[in-house]
C-alpha cells in the first residue's frame, strides 16, 4: 500500500469512528428523552448495530491488509467515495433536522407524534437510511477496496429495509390513511425512483 493510500484509509478511519461516536451519543440522548415511549423496535436496532460492527470489523481491517484492493481507479474511487459520504451526511443531517424532536433511533411512536411530509421528507419517507447507507458505501469507496464495500455497505442496507418495513408497519398503524396517502404520494429511498 503507497503513502497516498494509507492517508486516505487513516481518513477514513477516522471519520467512521468520530461519526459512529456521534451517531452512538446521539442515540443514547435521544433514548433519555423518550425513555417514556413505547419500544416498536422488533430488535431491528440490535440488527443495525450488528452489521455496524460486522462492517467495522471486517470492512476496515480488509482495506489496510490490502485484500480486495482496486488499483485500477486510484485515486478516483477514493475522491467518488469522499463523495459519496458527503452526500450521505448531508441527506442524513439534514432529515434528523426535519424530523427534529420526532426524529428516534428506536422505532416508536413519542407523545404528540406527528408525521412530518415536508423537506426532504416531501419526496421520500425514510431519508436518514438513505444517507447513512451512502455513507457506508462512501466509506468503502474511499477504501478503494470491494471487500470493504461489500462488508460497509451491504449487510448495512439490508438491515435497513428491514428495519424500514418495520416503520413502516408501526406508522401505517399509528396514523392509518394519512400514512397510506403519503405512502402513495413519495417514494421509499430514492426521490421519483424507488
Amino acid at each position: 500500500m503507497n503513502n497516498h493510500a494509507t492517508i486516505i484509509n487513516v481518513v477514513t478511519l477516522l471519520f467512521l469512528l468520530i461519526w459512529g461516536a456521534y451517531e452512538r451519543v446521539s442515540a443514547i440522548r435521544k433514548e433519555k428523552i423518550h425513555a417514556g415511549s413505547e419500544n416498536r423496535d422488533s430488535y431491528s436496532l440490535i440488527i443495525f448495530y450488528s452489521t455496524i460492527f460486522l462492517g467495522y470489523g471486517i470492512g476496515i481491517p480488509v482495506s489496510f491488509a490490502g485484500y480486495g484492493k482496486i488499483e485500477a481507479l486510484f485515486p478516483y474511487i477514493s475522491l467518488a467515495g469522499f463523495l459519496v459520504i458527503a452526500t450521505g451526511l448531508s441527506i442524513r443531517l439534514m432529515a434528523i433536522r426535519t424530523l427534529a424532536e420526532h426524529f428516534t433511533y428506536t422505532v416508536k411512536i413519542i407523545d404528540n407524534h406527528q408525521l412530518i411530509t415536508s423537506g426532504i421528507y416531501k419526496y421520500i419517507r425514510h431519508p436518514s437510511y438513505l444517507g447513512q447507507s451512502l455513507i457506508f458505501l462512501g466509506c468503502g469507496l474511499a477504501f478503494a477496496n470491494w471487500l470493504s464495500i461489500v462488508f460497509l455497505f451491504l449487510p448495512n442496507f439490508l438491515a435497513a429495509l428491514y428495519r424500514i418495513s418495520i416503520e413502516e408497519k408501526v406508522l401505517i398503524n399509528h396514523f392509518n390513511d394519512q400514512y397510506l396517502e403519503y405512502m402513495e404520494r413519495t417514494k421509499l429511498l430514492v426521490p421519483w425512483i424507488y
